[in-house]
């Protein structure tokens, strides 16, 4: 008998190297300075996974990705995916 899968949130990103010199992905807002990245607009995501993960109070997820350590981790997942393809 299989088992049901466990809860997820999902996105969809662009990765493209190119996007680590695109203003738009780098610009900052000088009091949040976020890391640029070769995923279009990541913080963003992160951002929205963060909301959903709060909204369905799913504190584990949510306590992963928040602040500036949970999108450093955010980043470094979506680079090891991308690494092991």
């Amino acid at each position: 008998m299989e088992s049901k899968p466990g809860f997820q949130l999902l996105t969809s990103l662009r990765y493209d190297p190119l996007l680590l010199t695109i203003p738009a992905n780098i610009a900052q807002d000088s009091s949040k300075p976020k890391p640029s990245s070769p995923f279009y607009i990541a913080s963003f995501h992160r951002d929205r996974i963060l909301k959903a993960a709060e909204h369905f109070k799913w504190a584990t997820a949510a306590d992963t990705i928040r602040g500036p350590e949970g999108l450093a981790f955010f980043l470094s997942k979506l680079n090891d995916a991308v690494d092991s393809t």
